[in-house]
């Protein structure tokens, strides 16, 4: 997930939550419907959601990543949440990471590095201050933060578990991965009762 935000799904395709709030405000709703808390991904077993902040102050292609939380039974229920450079990054509600460089580890759960070295999301070829972050099942995330947002990538195996989200169902079949297909699936927005940043 990159800037406004466009999302490189795990197939291939690149999809716009900007251009998916646009044909949304255009058919009448009053505001666009590309904030809140998104799945990025959404399985049995991996959870990884996505908080959308509108910024105000720009009049066009405000949509922007706030924060990112992951958690499931994968983590054995923990939760992890990654903000901008306004927030914090925490495990299980408790601040980590908050200096630079830094290390955060529980065994066999979470290896995370907070350091000035790390890739850049659109470039990986490029340095840039961020996290790297390995968790189970080789879940990992590279994620550079700025003051407002952040800039995420998620690398995963594709398994036989059944997942969703704006990331897309793995399934080696682009198409049906734009947002207003996941959307139809009923695997876009969170429930309240099921966000990770509470």
């Amino acid at each position: 997930m990159v800037e406004d935000p466009h999302i490189t799904v795990f197939d291939g395709a690149q999809v716009s939550l900007i251009n998916q709030a646009r044909a949304t405000s255009s058919r009448a709703a009053p505001r666009p419907d590309g904030f809140g808390d998104k799945w990025l991904v959404k399985s049995q077993t991996v959870f990884i959601q996505a908080k959308y902040t509108l910024d105000a102050s720009l009049p066009e292609k405000n949509v922007f990543t706030k924060a990112v939380a992951v958690g499931g039974p994968f983590l054995r229920n923990n939760v992890l949440v990654v903000g901008s450079l306004d927030d914090l990054i925490t495990w299980n509600g408790r601040p980590i990471l908050d200096s630079m460089p830094s290390e955060f580890a529980v065994h066999g759960l979470i290896v995370a590095k907070n350091h000035a070295n790390a890739s850049l999301v659109q470039d990986t070829a490029r340095r840039s201050p961020g996290l790297e972050i390995e968790l189970p099942s080789n879940v990992k995330l590279l994620v550079n933060r700025f003051r407002k947002h952040v800039n995420v990538a998620i690398k995963m195996k594709r398994s036989f578990e059944l997942q969703d989200g704006l990331c897309g169902n793995f399934n080696a079949f682009p198409g049906d991965d734009l947002p207003e297909l996941v959307q139809k699936r009923k695997t876009q927005n969170v429930e309240p009762y099921d966000s990770l940043f509470d």
